[in-house]
């Protein structure tokens, strides 16, 4: 399952002269910061925020406009098109706005993407600059199937170890092959492995928020699983040992 964060950074804010009548737009520092995680089925999503409106008044502010400055661009120059993506503001009482960051990521691959909105208009004395950074991976079931693999290639070295130190030059022969496999403990081997194929696959995927982005993540994964098989299935050694007949 692929997931994207969405985060929107105040950059700062821009001030010029303020004229009379003009107010003041200002965001919350909790709120400089937002984001949002999208999953494989790259589906819109939206991440909302306050920007309040100084100074107070009992009447309503003049209206505000957000607009999203260009295409969302990855760090591999991949692109999201600034059409899908937008600023919606609602009034927020008479002294704010909430706004909402919307992305919706169809179509792209996994990587971390940014772009700047830009909330202002006429009759405020400042801009409010807003970087929105949007962060997609590829699935959960894809990166499984690396496991897997990792898996497999770690249960076929373990076998190999395994008959290399019984029976050296017969770890050629299918018999011998087919001897480990039918070994008591091979249903330990499988689970203590398949065990740490997981655990390996959770670290290396889970705090990953832009896993797949590039190809040495994939390779780091099915070698994290593979190194993690291998620990699991020699743990079963304490119990369950290889014994050639």
């Amino acid at each position: 399952m692929a997931c994207l964060l969405l985060a929107a950074p105040v950059a700062g804010q821009t001030t010029g002269p303020k004229k009379a009548g003009q107010r003041i737009l200002q965001i919350d520092p909790a709120d400089k910061t937002k984001s949002i995680r999208f999953d494989s089925k790259r589906l819109p999503k939206s991440a909302s925020f306050i920007v309040s409106v100084n100074p107070v008044s009992s009447t309503a502010p003049p209206k505000l406009i957000g607009v999203i400055r260009g295409d969302l661009v990855s760090e591999e120059k991949r692109h999201i098109p600034v059409s899908d993506a937008n600023i919606i503001v609602h009034p927020d009482g008479v002294n704010a706005f909430s706004i909402s960051a919307q992305v919706d990521p169809k179509g792209a691959t996994a990587g971390r993407y940014t772009t700047t909105a830009q909330l202002g208009g006429p009759g405020y004395s400042n801009a409010l600059p807003v970087t929105i950074v949007a962060t997609l991976r590829d699935s959960k079931g894809g990166a499984l199937l690396l496991m897997l693999l990792g898996w497999l290639l770690g249960v076929i070295f373990k076998m190999c170890v395994d008959l290399f130190r019984a029976d050296g030059e017969k770890i050629r022969s299918t018999a011998s092959m087919r001897t480990w496999f039918a070994r008591k403990g091979i249903i330990a081997v499988a689970l203590l492995g398949l065990i740490g194929g997981l655990v390996a696959w959770a670290l290396a995927y889970l705090p990953n928020h832009t896993w797949g982005a590039g190809g040495a993540d994939q390779v780091r994964l099915v070698a994290a699983a593979f190194a993690g098989v291998v620990v699991g299935a020699t743990l079963s050694d304490a119990f369950a040992p290889f014994k050639p007949a």
